[in-house]
């Protein structure tokens, strides 16, 4: 007998029955997993999202599901922080655990865990977050600093007595005739 971590071969491929609504079950996949990756995984049904993609696995869309997870993935790696994109993360691999502990280990392919850490520490994806970021603090510099200035300029402030002391300086060297 064979130890239970042994990736034992998936039971023969299975073609849909001629009524299976493929390509609804695909669309659902989709939105399932932008949702979870958007935040919205409170209005999912962790049954529901589990047995759309067993369903598609096990009648021979395991690459479908694969490539859209690995796709999302690349995509949630450019613009999220590490600790929301391993929250995402984690949802999406509690919903894919069939995917990824059957079939990635008998296809010989990496495993969701893998595709997650290689999307993430891809060097177009850090210099992204680092853009990003950047254009967060500046937007964030922009807000703060008209608070500043008010404090700055208050009367008898530091601002308004270096501005007095330009204005002076300036008032003295031009001579109206």
């Amino acid at each position: 007998m064979l130890p239970a971590y042994y990736p034992r071969p998936l039971s023969p491929q299975r073609a849909p029955p001629p009524n299976y609504p493929v390509e609804r079950e695909e669309r659902k996949v989709t939105h399932d997993l932008w949702t979870i990756a958007t935040g919205n995984a409170k209005t999912l049904s962790y049954e529901g999202a589990y047995r759309t993609q067993y369903n598609l696995v096990t009648h021979g869309r395991g690459w479908f599901v694969y490539n859209r997870i690995h796709d999302l993935l690349r995509q949630m790696s450019l613009c999220m922080n590490l600790e929301s994109y391993w929250a995402a993360f984690r949802i999406i691999h509690d919903v894919s655990l069939h995917l990824d502990n059957r079939w990635c280990a008998v296809k010989r392919v990496p495993s969701l865990v893998d595709l997650a850490m290689n999307a993430f520490n891809r060097p177009v994806a850090r210099r992204w977050r680092k853009v990003i970021a950047v254009l967060r603090w500046g937007a964030k510099i922009r807000l703060w600093r008209a608070a500043f200035t008010e404090v700055w300029l208050r009367p008898g402030g530091v601002g308004e007595r270096a501005l007095a002391k330009r204005f002076n300086k300036n008032k003295l060297g031009h001579v109206c005739a």
